[in-house]
């Protein structure tokens, strides 16, 4: 069976990803698999041992001349908004990632926010029609597939009427890479650039403050973080508790950045094992490293009902606490200074019961995990297209 994976073109490492944790899971000899990506990405071909089509990934058309080119049985996307034309044109089965947000059916919990690639839950998309093609007029129409994945658990993601008892929507667990993996991908892609990880750097840093509270702020690699972020940090380094980021700060004075380590990008695994708290948009790439790390989160909303309506039931769940997108909270940076403290502080019974939630979390993403396997999906799905051909001869 050939299997073509696809992220999407605009955001491809953390879209990516996950593809390629699925990828991993193809060990049976019957599957060859091959990933289509932009030439920017070609070069992660050697260090993460993986086939890349030798086509320059930029949209509709080079799709299909992957599709002929590769001749896939099945193709494998993640937030790909081209993929589901190309695969319904060339007859091919999809198996698709969907999250919160992308669900059938699917009512933002605030209707004024967005989805973070930019769509409220209604389109207003060109018209594809002349294509003989069904035309979206809603965000989920634009994910339909064969089978679909939801790389998380059922009780932070939850599924719409609409999908909530249908078999062609698996839960996954996360889908992630190793840090190993993490340091080798971003450094190929970004040595370009000299922003890449240095672990060694990091160490030192995480050593030198070992005696006092460590926080991490990521906005992941797509949300910006607003000016009040950047005073917020200010002030925990003014407080002399240090801080790990992607967030950039300039004009440091020497003591704070003592406090301060910056990188684009970090091995989550070893930085959410010497933190003691985290600051996070609650991207879906992110929000799961503070989970298994039993980590105290505090999320910041960002607008995007995909991100925000996930934060807010993280808090429901008693695992995290959210603070509003600034622009909707007057208050923002008082409650966030308030939140981290809280977090920061707990201690005692607090603790025990916090402990006792993320536990909880963490049984169910095992059980989850282990429970899913991408090879009978993958078989489900090219059996749809046979069982159609077959209905339709």
């Amino acid at each position: 069976m050939r299997v073509l994976f696809v992220p999407n073109e605009t955001v491809v490492i953390p879209h990516g990803i996950p593809l390629l944790a699925l990828n991993q899971q193809c060990q049976d000899q019957r599957f060859e698999t091959a990933f289509l990506l932009p030439r920017g990405y070609h070069s992660i071909r050697r260090p993460l041992d993986i086939n890349i089509l030798n086509i320059d990934y930029n949209g509709f058309r080079s799709e299909m001349q992957a599709y002929g080119e590769f001749r896939p049985d099945v193709v494998v996307d993640d937030c790909s908004l081209r993929t589901g034309h190309a695969a319904a044109l060339s007859g091919l089965p999809r198996v698709t990632i969907l999250r919160t947000g992308t669900f059938p059916g699917y009512v933002p919990g605030n209707p004024l926010h967005r989805h973070s690639m930019g769509f409220t839950a209604n389109l207003n998309l060109p018209d594809i029609t002349w294509m003989g093609l069904k035309q979206p007029h809603r965000i989920d129409e634009m994910f339909v597939a064969s089978q679909h994945i939801i790389p998380g658990i059922p009780s932070v993601e939850l599924l719409t009427a609409a999908c909530i008892d249908n078999p062609d929507y698996s839960f996954s667990g996360p889908l992630m890479l190793s840090d190993l993996q993490i340091e080798e991908l971003e450094r190929v892609v970004r040595f370009a650039r000299h922003e890449f990880i240095s672990r060694l750097a990091l160490e030192r840093f995480v050593a030198r403050n070992s005696s006092r509270p460590l926080i991490y702020v990521t906005f992941g690699n797509v949300a910006q973080a607003k000016a009040e972020i950047h005073e917020c940090i200010r002030s925990w380094l003014n407080m002399g508790i240090g801080v790990i980021s992607n967030v950039k700060l300039d004009h440091l004075s020497a003591a704070q950045l003592e406090l301060y380590y910056y990188s684009m990008y970090f091995p989550m695994h070893y930085v959410c094992s010497h933190i003691k708290a985290m600051v996070h948009h609650c991207g879906s790439g992110t929000y799961h490293y503070p989970l298994l790390h039993s980590v105290p989160c505090v999320t910041v909303g960002t607008g995007c009902f995909d991100r925000d309506d996930v934060a807010v039931r993280l808090q429901e769940l008693g695992v995290s606490l959210h603070v509003a997108d600034p622009a909707e909270e007057p208050a923002f940076k008082e409650k966030l200074m308030k939140a981290v403290e809280t977090q920061l502080g707990l201690s005692g019974q607090n603790l025990g019961d916090y402990h006792a939630r993320v536990s909880a979390l963490q049984e169910e993403i095992q059980q989850v995990s282990n429970a899913f396997s991408f090879d009978q999906l993958l078989d489900r799905a090219v059996a749809s297209k046979l069982s159609l051909s077959a209905s339709l001869s």
